[in-house]
């Protein structure tokens, strides 16, 4: 009787409590919609940080200097001038918007004026009677605001000067400001509308009037004067060696051509070349001590540390210009001092004519530096160099925040990000909202709500179809939208979000199944530092294909750091076995013996003789045009999975030059797509693609269950959900069954 009576009562128990789970469940959903959509309470106070108001009202008020004009302001005559073009149109539309746009005050300047020119257009709602002002602020201080109207069309220039003693060493901050109200005819406000615009174009800059400092040669000016303002385009720069150069002098000295030529501005003419063919005003010379010229081992100083235990960095000045030396008496331990000259934080401690490196520095640095730090977790003001982010003003407002990766960054899988934030009361919480961009594309999104307006979370793992990619930064947008509050004329109200600089991001570094120059310079370069990379060159490289090497290594070593896997070898020297697996290939057919070893695997291949390329799939040569082409191509690394070799090849000589200047152009560079471009005797270009994305390997069952937590354990609890019920269920149909039986007996 016991036992009957328990499997009954645990039947129905089971059966209620599934019953009850069903039931509710409804009830909790629409609860939970319901608060959702709950109306913003109107409220006559003001609520948010008191500071972002204040600034608003300063604005709106008028309060700045006016320093902003219709007339070109007069400026002192001065040596130099540097012109800092805004890069695009800047579109404010809606209440009240705000952009940014940096320049940079070099340390040697000494600067005695800058202005502002800024041309925009206007939308023609923006009439007498409409409140529109421009407001300007460097590093955060205003410097200028003025009030702005329709024109018949016609771009409007203003004038802003900026005082010497709001700039900086370095960065510095140039933003504007913009508020633009628009009324119906009731003198409602129309937050609602996209007319009430204002372009800021493109053809606005910033000018900068300096003279130059007296600086003395010191190596922690490093890397003035051989990149400089004066010379944006290197035609007065050269880095040299020595006649034979070791692969340890050709690393140390592609290092420094990468270095320097990341600072040229539109066009790269620096050059790379041997000693006995120095022409330039200002040299850089790297090359072990018993191969430099005397007249540099003349102006060497003496200093007790030994050459033969460390490397030796010394600038001087002669009758051309400027020379810098790195030198040793073992030409392993140049890359040491090129090194330090590559470090920021190192080289402006030498503040003297020389400098001793000591050999292992560098090892020791490769060995604690972040590269292969990829568990860190990231603070977002470490990221942004700010305590929070503030967003003011209604609608959509973003904030872009810049990743200090650098080149061939790669997301894995795993990537997270957590913000702390807050925001206004004065939201229609039906409508307001916070989304994360990576790149362009939009990966997640929040609804904000009343009850969290003071303390709310957003955190969320990066989806799966972004692995794999390269972005070089993250937006941050808030929507914020505001109830259409009948003839609300006050701006005390504003709306704004807060994001708390103590928000986490978390970016794994990974690797990419696909190969192309649209994702340079990856693999080549990995989080700014170069990645498991081998030069191979020929055994007797020609002037031209060594400048080539030059700009094509500059091209792949932007913002390069130098402690990274880099070395350089001959092509007869060059062991199949090396454990350096992406390559870069210099040469050609004849020149370059690495190149017949892989030539059955290139896109483009050579004839047997290799006097022209072949025709392949993609393209049909004839035999004439394939002899005077160069032809830049990526290819898998057939004995390495997961790596690559770039082979930047042509015929002749010719090819080789026209290649050179094609890539010396930095425009020129961002035409650079596919896996395999083609540049002409007449410089026309194609591009092609080959090489197809491999599949990425099937997941383990424990890496779907770790990426989708929350999807099997809803899986699991409707699964056993089920089985309870079929049991139940089972055991009131064993129960009947019986019952019936024993009413039959009886």
């Amino acid at each position: 009787m016991i036992r009957r009576l328990t499997v009954k009562k645990l039947g129905r128990l089971i059966l209620m409590i599934l019953l009850v789970f069903f039931l509710t469940s409804p009830i909790i959903k629409a609860n939970a919609d319901e608060d959702d959509e709950e109306s913003v309470v109107e409220s006559d106070e003001t609520t948010g940080d008191e500071d972002l108001l204040n600034d608003i009202d300063v604005i709106i008020d008028g309060k700045l200097p006016e320093r902003a004009g219709t007339v070109m302001p007069e400026v002192p005559e001065t040596e130099y001038t540097k012109v800092f073009e805004f890069e695009r149109d800047y579109v404010f539309s809606g209440i009240y918007k705000a952009s940014g746009f940096y320049f940079e005050v070099e340390d040697y300047w000494d600067t005695q004026y800058v202005y502002a020119t800024i041309e925009y257009t206007i939308s023609p709602l923006v009439t007498d009677n409409v409140p529109a002002t421009l407001t300007f602020l460097v590093n955060d201080i205003p410097v200028g605001s003025c009030r702005v109207l329709y024109d018949d069309g016609r771009t409007q220039t203003t004038y802003v000067v900026i005082p010497v003693e709001y700039l900086k060493e370095g960065f510095n901050n140039f933003s504007i400001t913009g508020y633009v109200r628009l009324y119906d005819d009731q003198g409602c406000l129309d937050d609602f509308s996209g007319a009430n615009w204002i372009n800021i174009r493109k053809d606005s800059n910033i000018s900068a009037f300096y003279d130059l400092k007296e600086i003395e040669d010191y190596v922690c000016n490093y890397p003035y004067p051989f990149a400089s303002t004066m010379d944006e385009q290197g035609d007065s720069c050269g880095i040299y060696m020595s006649n034979d150069p070791s692969e340890a002098e050709l690393k140390a000295a592609l290092y420094l051509r990468a270095d320097i030529g990341d600072k040229t501005d539109e066009r790269d003419n620096i050059t790379l070349g041997y000693v006995s063919a120095m022409d330039r005003e200002n040299r850089i010379i790297v090359g072990r001590k018993d191969r430099l010229p005397k007249e540099v081992l003349a102006n060497m100083p003496s200093r007790d540390e030994d050459l033969g235990k460390g490397a030796l960095v010394y600038v001087y000045r002669d009758d051309k210009g400027y020379v810098l030396v790195v030198t040793s008496e073992n030409d392993e331990y140049l890359y040491e001092g090129v090194a330090m000259l590559m470090d920021e934080t190192r080289v402006s401690q030498e503040r003297d004519s020389s400098a001793y490196v000591p050999a292992g520095v560098a090892a020791d640095l490769i060995k604690t530096n972040d590269y292969y730090d990829s568990s860190a977790i990231r603070r977002l003001s470490d990221l942004t160099g700010t305590e929070s982010i503030n967003f003011v003003g209604p609608f959509h407002q973003t904030e872009t925040i810049y990743l200090p990766y650098g080149g061939g960054f790669v997301l894995a899988a795993g990537g997270k990000m957590t913000l702390n934030f807050r925001y206004s009361e004065n939201l229609d919480f039906t409508r307001s909202l916070i989304t994360v961009y990576w790149g362009q594309t939009p990966i997640a999104s929040k609804k904000l709500s009343r009850e969290k307006a003071g303390d709310d979370t957003f955190s969320f793992a990066f989806p799966q179809d972004i692995v794999g990619s390269s972005e070089g930064s993250l937006t941050i947008a808030f929507d914020l939208e505001i109830e259409d509050m009948y003839c609300l004329k006050r701006i005390d109200e504003m709306p704004w979000a807060h994001v708390s600089g103590d928000s986490t991001i978390f970016l794994p570094v990974g690797q990419n199944n696909k190969f192309s120059l649209d994702l340079r310079p990856y693999p080549f370069q990995l989080m700014g530092y170069f990645n498991d990379l081998d030069v191979i060159i020929p055994d007797e490289i020609t002037d031209s294909e060594l400048e080539l090497l030059g700009r094509v290594i500059t091209i792949m070593g932007s913002d390069i750091n130098p402690y990274g896997d880099f070395r350089v070898s001959r092509a007869s020297q060059y062991k199949s076995g090396s454990n350096y697996n992406n390559r870069i290939v210099i040469g050609n057919y004849v020149d370059n013996a690495y190149i017949r070893k892989i030539n059955e695997d290139l896109s483009f291949k050579y004839n047997a003789a290799g006097t022209t390329f072949e025709s392949n799939e993609a393209l049909v040569l004839s035999e004439d045009y394939g002899a005077n082409i160069g032809v830049l191509q990526i290819i898998r690394n057939p004995a390495k999975e997961g790596s690559a070799i770039m082979v930047v090849s042509g015929v002749g000589d010719d090819d080789t030059v026209n290649m050179l200047e094609f890539l010396r152009e930095e425009e020129n560079c961002y035409k650079l797509t596919g896996d395999a471009f083609m540049i002409d005797d007449i410089k026309e270009t194609k591009d092609f693609t080959f090489i197809k994305e491999k599949v990425a390997d099937k997941k383990t069952i424990k890496e779907r269950i770790s990426e989708n937590k929350e999807a099997v354990v809803f899986t699991l609890v409707y699964t056993l959900a089920m089985i309870l019920l079929f049991v139940a269920v089972l055991l009131i149909l064993i129960r009947t069954v019986k019952n019936r039986r024993q009413n039959k007996k009886e």
